[in-house]
């Protein structure tokens, strides 16, 4: 949700969208990014007593786990490459919350697709990344 801060955005009138994301957990990396700890640069909320971050979990990585999302993300791409290479190019939706992603979709009246056929769900997993 935006929120208006003129004062942060440097317009009046200009939203600002809180960030999301994850940092290497580094001080030095994340103060150059932020040094006056405003969280404007950061997705890190900082205390206005003590300055210290109030939201690290989840937000902050070691290099092990950065390594894991790397290596996670690698291997999606060489499984998209050898699909591709292997002529398997068929949709697939990712379903969520009971809902299909083809309701919604601009190509629906040219696509092959069934509905029921081939849809995919989101594994319940609290932490795909935690080590094993």
């Amino acid at each position: 949700i935006p929120r208006a801060d003129a004062e942060t955005a440097g317009q009046a009138g200009a939203a600002v969208y809180p960030l999301n994301g994850l940092l290497l957990d580094d001080e030095t990396v994340y103060t150059a990014m932020d040094p006056k700890r405003t969280g404007q640069f950061t997705p890190l909320n900082y205390s206005e007593k003590t300055g210290r971050i109030t939201n690290a979990k989840g937000r902050l990585a070691d290099p092990e786990k950065l390594a894991r999302i790397r290596d996670h993300l690698d291997g999606l791409l060489v499984q998209m490459a050898q699909n591709l290479y292997a002529g398997n190019i068929g949709a697939q939706p990712l379903c969520s919350g009971g809902r299909s992603p083809c309701a919604y979709c601009d190509f629906r009246i040219a696509c092959p697709h069934q509905d029921g056929e081939d849809e995919r769900t989101v594994p319940n997993v609290s932490d795909p990344f935690a080590e094993e």
